[in-house]
């Protein structure tokens, strides 16, 4: 598997670690959020790289644009208006 569809499968789960995250840290700011969300996809996309031995300054730089894509992507299609979100805030 290359590092770049790895970067994708992660970017899938991304939004509900992201969720997962702002509930654990009672954070309700956007800023916030924002920032949990940009500060765990470098988190996984720095660790994807490293786990699969190809870690480079590009590498990391293209998972992270990859993860940061498929978050987005897959938050603003699915998750936004799903019912996951407020059953993972009541948790």
């Amino acid at each position: 598997m290359t590092t770049e569809l790895f970067s994708a499968l992660l970017g899938i789960a991304m939004p509900y670690v992201i969720e997962l995250v702002k509930t654990l840290l009672k954070s309700e700011k956007k800023l916030y959020g924002f920032v949990i969300a940009y500060v765990t996809s470098i988190l996984a996309a720095t660790a994807s790289t490293y786990f699969a031995d190809d870690f480079s300054l590009q590498s990391v730089l293209s998972s992270i644009g990859a993860i940061l894509l498929t978050s987005q992507t897959m938050y603003n299609l699915y998750f936004k208006n799903s019912n996951v979100s407020s059953k993972i805030q009541n948790l």
